[in-house]
């Protein structure tokens, strides 16, 4: 048995390293190349992608391969997880899909009926075309479709794991009624997003057909994996900045982006308060509720500035600046008497085994905790800091990084002493695999046993072959 997953992408990204993950660009005819697999080759409709978003890449997998035995689609930055909140490994894969008919996200539950809740976005005309189709070439499932567009729920995302067959019937079946509904849609006066159609009415047909066919379905969550490009590449420069101890060019980076906002949000402000009238009456104000509307948006547009630094900031505030910068750290939630740990897997430095696997490890230290529990910390992460155990732990993992000394407290380094103010309160876990059940299992315990008077290097010592089970798991 063998299972290939898809990845759908439209930007750059970095893919999972586990081969069963194939990046596959969609829309690569209306766009250059990022370098991956393209879905502009063999039999395809690469250039409807506009209209059709991922589906360009079903279609091409439909029609162009052939090599396994279960076929999985999923996006750049959304995968479905496992119950440990992990993306899948093959193994776990196969054997879900022994036991179901499909692998998928979880059915969502609207707040109303999916017609109403399409049409706020989108043209609900369209889904009375897709239903006369429907009705004139499988009319078998018309009932269904007419039973969940009063219902409130539906699947999302195109994200599904299953078999060739299945999914061949499936894409014959899906693509069959969109061509044809293709042809009988008028998208005058449609802006962009409600252009991207089909996309959205296969997410609704997944639905119809799993209800149709009473698939055994394995409903499942999906992660947000990794970050926007932009992002990326910015947290990139800074990253650049602060290992070069180049705080001022850092500075004005983040000085600029403050003022951009800041000039966005006031001009925002502005257009909408000198043409609020206007544009009050193009969305549906009458003369009778004008009044009423004007003052709204008067106190709404008061806040734009506000908004616009924290969605514009969101990144510096919630602290993964801090994170990227030190290492693959993730905050997660907000504990404040746990002191906490994270695992920084940092590129080889000048006069480093570049092949050396050496880990640092870093803590989050609440402001309450005593003096005394401080210095524990510090001993603590001094032996866990030496190379020896470093590579013992991270031996398995097989990531390069250099060993950052830890004979002095954090404090006395300006940069991490500039970043920590963030972190204060914030619950670092790794997002290295496997590093979940060593915090529960091994680092959490073993800085107990510490706090009570254990020998520092006798419990690192008596936790480490349970680290080390972990890992080999």
């Amino acid at each position: 048995m063998s299972v290939r997953i898809f990845v759908m992408a439209h930007k750059p990204f970095t893919p999972p390293k586990d081969p069963m993950y194939v990046p596959l660009q969609v829309g690569r005819a209306n766009a250059a190349s990022l370098g991956f697999l393209g879905d502009d080759t063999g039999d395809s409709i690469s250039a409807l992608n506009p209209y059709f978003c991922e589906l360009t890449g079903l279609y091409w997998i439909w029609k162009n391969y052939q090599s396994a035995d279960y076929i999985g689609i999923c996006h750049y930055r959304r995968y479905l997880l496992n119950q440990t909140g992990s993306i899948f490994t093959e193994p776990q894969l196969e054997k879900l899909c022994m036991e179901y008919d499909m692998v998928t996200t979880k059915l969502l539950t609207l707040t109303c009926s999916y017609e109403k809740g399409f049409g706020e976005n989108h043209h609900v005309k369209d889904l009375y075309t897709t239903r006369e189709v429907l009705k004139e070439k499988f009319p078998s499932y018309v009932n269904a479709f007419d039973q969940l567009l009063k219902g409130p729920h539906t699947y999302f995302g195109n994200i599904f794991v299953t078999a060739k067959d299945s999914y061949d019937a499936y894409c014959e079946w899906l693509f069959d009624i969109l061509f044809e509904a293709q042809k009988r849609t008028d998208m005058t006066g449609y802006n962009g997003y409600q252009k991207r159609l089909f996309g959205f009415l296969s997410e609704f047909l997944q639905t119809v057909w799993i209800h149709c066919h009473k698939l055994r379905v394995c409903e499942c969550m999906v992660g947000m994996v990794g970050e926007k490009y932009e992002t990326t590449v910015l947290k990139e420069h800074l990253a650049e900045f602060f290992a070069k101890k180049n705080y001022e060019g850092a500075e004005k980076i983040l000085g600029t982006s403050v003022a951009m906002l800041l000039l966005f949000s006031v001009v925002l402000t502005a257009v909408f308060q000198a043409f609020k009238t206007p544009i009050l009456y193009a969305f549906g104000a009458s003369d009778n509720t004008i009044p009423y509307a004007e003052q709204y948006i008067t106190i709404y547009l008061s806040g734009t500035v506000f908004v616009q630094l924290a969605l514009g900031l969101n990144t510096y505030i919630s602290g993964q600046l801090a994170q990227f910068i030190n290492g693959p750290w993730i905050i997660n939630g907000v504990r404040e008497n746990e002191i906490n740990f994270g695992v920084a897997a940092v590129p080889p430095c000048e006069g480093n085994d570049p092949g050396a696997a050496v880990i640092p490890v870093g803590f989050s230290i609440p402001k309450t905790t005593s003096e005394e529990h401080k210095e524990l910390v510090y001993k603590f992460v001094q032996y866990w800091n030496t190379e020896e155990i470093c590579t013992r732990w991270t031996k398995e993992c097989g990531t390069p990084a250099y060993l950052i000394s830890a004979q002095k407290n954090f404090a006395d380094d300006p940069l991490t002493s500039a970043l920590s103010e963030p972190l204060a309160y914030g619950h670092i876990e790794c997002k290295i695999h496997g590093v979940n059940p060593i915090a529960s299992e091994t680092l959490y315990p073993a800085l107990g046993e510490i706090f009570a008077d254990a020998d520092i290097k006798e419990t690192l010592d008596k936790y480490n072959d349970v680290m080390q089970g972990i890992l080999d798991k």
